[in-house]
């Protein structure tokens, strides 16, 4: 069973492994703890591997399985325990001591102690000058927190892989690379005698830190210094997504919106994830033009992807997609629509004035909005009623109904009812404004 455990793990069939580790664990407990832990942490089982982590510990406390429980306790978002375990470990002074401070490193970002990280980072790349990924990790510190000491960590970064590669070029430093002649890049390096080691410096930072570097600029509102810097790097990172993304965000905050809808056109074309379509959905959408608004309806659906569970039902949803894209707006054409709010209350209210046209289509509108709203929405529309007909069909509903033929979301409406641009502001919003006081003050004297 050991050496089949070990085959599973190997050939990185964890599910296999993990199945077998625990059929093994009365009859090798610290074995089969091990690869359980391992195997369940590969499969992103977080709480599993926890489990299985606190128990080899109790039994084997090597510092290895001390920082498997630490990794886990992080992963479950116990930092306390994970810290506490870590300071202990550390006091063993062992062969992981800088794996252990790694990890202490990490915990500390994720706890917003950015300048404890800090400190530690700067300790293990004095150890570790030419280690790029420590060198990534430290830059991306304050990335998120401080966008000026963030931009500072990475020109500090590529100042010292500048003064590195004069140093490679000059050969101040020897090349230290293990060439793996499997890979076609490798090979045709050897055979041009082209510096490898420089080549993946240069790579490492037109791939990865200089766009990081043009996205702080646009954070701190430099916006020339930003567009310059992505204008520069645009034919190195053809086929990196997150690049045109983020280029297509300043060029659309410089109002540069037509380079802005190719940048995040190139984006999708290179990877059609739900977050790029979605910013493109927002920059169409905005832009005040019907053509622009059509597509910007359809890419807007993608937001979709992020939608929670508990307010939004997949199957339904697909039911009237379908339904949508045979029949078109006559789908729903004298039947029963339920209307749910998947999104915030800001998002109710501005797309609440859709439910007019969507009562001229369907026999009833089943309309419900978040709880907080059921009773000023039943409120608004009852008094609405009593002056004219729009919202007749609507009712307000507290609690989801049994029957209905479609449910449509509330932001979908735009969408599945062909609204058009300029038919937005002719609709009618079910709330009705605050009347403001026409008091005036008495003049003195």
């Amino acid at each position: 069973m050991f050496d089949k455990i070990h085959y599973y793990y190997f050939n990185a069939n964890y599910e296999k492994c993990l199945n077998l580790s625990e059929q093994f664990l009365k009859e090798s407990p610290k074995f089969a703890l091990e690869f359980a832990t391992l195997s369940s942490y590969k499969l992103s089982l977080f709480q599993k591997a926890l489990y299985y982590a606190q128990e080899l510990f109790s039994l084997n406390p090597t510092s290895f399985n001390g920082l498997m429980l630490t990794k886990s306790y992080i992963e479950n978002l116990r930092l306390d325990e994970a810290l506490n375990l870590l300071q202990t470990l550390l006091t063993r002074k062992d062969d992981l001591e800088d794996e252990l401070k790694l990890e202490l490193a990490f915990i500390y970002k994720l706890s917003n102690k950015l300048e404890e990280s800090e400190q530690i980072f700067k300790e293990l790349l004095s150890k570790d000058m030419y280690n790029l990924n420590l060198w990534k990790n430290y830059a991306e510190i304050y990335f998120k927190h401080d966008f000026t000491k963030a931009l500072n960590a990475h020109e500090h970064l590529c100042h010292f892989m500048q003064d590195l590669i004069d140093k490679l070029q000059k050969g101040i430093i020897a090349e230290q690379t293990n060439l793996n002649l499997v890979k076609l890049e490798d090979r045709l390096h050897s055979k041009t005698k082209e510096n490898l080691t420089i080549s993946k410096i240069e790579d490492f930072l037109t791939h990865q830190i200089l766009p990081q570097k043009a996205y702080l600029l646009f954070k701190l509102f430099r916006i020339s210094d930003s567009l310059e810097l992505f204008q520069s790097l645009q034919e190195a990172n053809q086929h990196h997504a997150q690049f045109w993304q983020n280029y297509a965000k300043v060029l659309e905050f410089n109002s540069n919106y037509q380079e802005a809808y190719h940048a995040y056109k190139k984006c999708l074309s290179l990877d059609s994830h739900a977050t790029y379509q979605f910013d493109l959905a927002y920059l169409l959408m905005r832009m005040g033009v019907d053509d622009n608004f059509e597509e910007g309806k359809k890419y807007y659906e993608s937001r979709l992807f992020y939608a929670h569970n508990e307010t939004f039902s997949t199957y339904h949803y697909n039911e009237s997609l379908k339904a949508f894209n045979k029949f078109g707006v006559d789908a729903f054409k004298n039947k029963e629509v339920l209307v749910f709010c998947e999104q915030g209350f800001g998002d109710t209210i501005m797309y609440a004035r859709c439910l007019e046209k969507l009562c001229k289509i369907a026999s009833k509108v089943l309309f419900a909005p978040q709880s907080a709203m059921y009773e000023m929405f039943k409120n608004q529309i009852k008094f609405l009623n009593q002056n004219d007909d729009i919202f007749k069909n609507v009712k307000v509903l507290k609690n989801l109904p049994t029957n209905f033929d479609y449910d449509i979301p509330i932001c979908s409406l735009p969408f599945f009812i062909d609204i058009k641009l300029d038919e937005i502001l002719r609709l009618k919003t079910p709330i009705l404004p605050q009347k403001k006081p026409h008091n005036q003050r008495k003049k003195l004297g």
